[in-house]
Parts: C-alpha cells; sequence; structure tokens
C-alpha cells in the first residue's frame, strides 16, 4: 500500500492521534493502538505512523511504535477542517430555524468527511443502509434553498450514534461541535 497525504488512511490516524492525546504533542500513542481505531491492521497502520513521521506531523516517541502529534500536524488538522484552530470554538448549527451560510459549508465538508472516512470501513449491510439514508437526508437539506437546522441537528445526533456504535470514531470530535 502506499500511503501519502492523498490516503483515506493518513488523515483518519493523525485525527485519531490528535483525538487519543488531546492535541498535546508532549503526549503519546501506541501507532498499533490508533490503526485500531481507524480499523486498519498492524501493518497498515505501521505503514501510515512511518508516513506521518516522513511527513513531519508526527514524531517518533518510543521504538515500540508511540508517536506523538507535532505543531505541524495539528496545523495539518485544521487546515482539513477536521479540528478547530486553536482559541476557536469551531462552527456550530446554532439555533436560527435556516441554517447559516458558515454552518452550512461546515455541515458540506462534515459529510464528505464521513463519506471518506467510512469508506475505508467494513460495515454490516444495516448498518450502511442507515448511514446513507442519513447522509442522503442531510445532502438532501443542504440542496434546499431554506436548509432547515433542526432537521439537520436530528440527522447528525442519529449519524454521530451510528458512528460510535460502529468504531468511526476521526469525525465524532467533528460532528460535537457542531452539534454542540
Amino acid at each position: 500500500m502506499t500511503i501519502d497525504e492523498h490516503h483515506p488512511f493518513f488523515l483518519q490516524m493523525l485525527t485519531e492521534l490528535y483525538r487519543h492525546t488531546n492535541g498535546d504533542p508532549s503526549a503519546s500513542a501506541s501507532m498499533y493502538d490508533l490503526g485500531v481505531e481507524a480499523g486498519i491492521d498492524r501493518q497498515d497502520a505501521q505503514e501510515v505512523g512511518q508516513a506521518l513521521i516522513g511527513a513531519g506531523l508526527a514524531a517518533i516517541v518510543s521504538l515500540s511504535g508511540k508517536i506523538g502529534i507535532t505543531a505541524e500536524g495539528i496545523a495539518c488538522l485544521e487546515d482539513h477542517g477536521a479540528v478547530a484552530p486553536a482559541g476557536k470554538e469551531g462552527v456550530r448549527l446554532g439555533s436560527a430555524p435556516v441554517l447559516q451560510p458558515e454552518a452550512q459549508a461546515a455541515v458540506e465538508a462534515l459529510v464528505a468527511r464521513i463519506k471518506t472516512e467510512a469508506g475505508g470501513q467494513q460495515w454490516p449491510f444495516e448498518a450502511f443502509s442507515e448511514l446513507t439514508a442519513d447522509l442522503r437526508t442531510i445532502e438532501a437539506q443542504l440542496a434546499s434553498p431554506r436548509p432547515k437546522t433542526s432537521i439537520l441537528r436530528e440527522c447528525l445526533h442519529a449519524l454521530r450514534a451510528l458512528l460510535e456504535r460502529n468504531s468511526v470514531r476521526g469525525t465524532l470530535p467533528l460532528i460535537d461541535t457542531l452539534i454542540g
């Protein structure tokens, strides 16, 4: 497998590293444990971990596979919208009946991330069908000239629960920020 910054596991594992270390560059996590969280096998986790280190987004902490996130890794996640920039709370859906443009852009980016992250997973048929239906409902609202905040909020709550049940956790912090 060729791992680079365009590979879906690359950003997913970097997000898991951020989550496990709470964005603290002095903390560390096992690249193999991160791989389990990302749903990839040990060999692929090692390759992704090495790619993150090679890109300067993670640093070697121990030879047993512990890595830590770097400032560059955090900046990369901020640039991709995977985490809110330091000092910023992040975009929220808000309480207006109709979704505001900034929140709409954040939901659109989230849907794209979920599709990428979920595409690399093995899903039971029923769970995949539910995921597809929830994403289609969100996309239908986003296509409306007046997307309803309350409908999107409920869809995101359902989607969050589904992702959690199926151990697809990379986008959970983003969903939590949006639904507040």
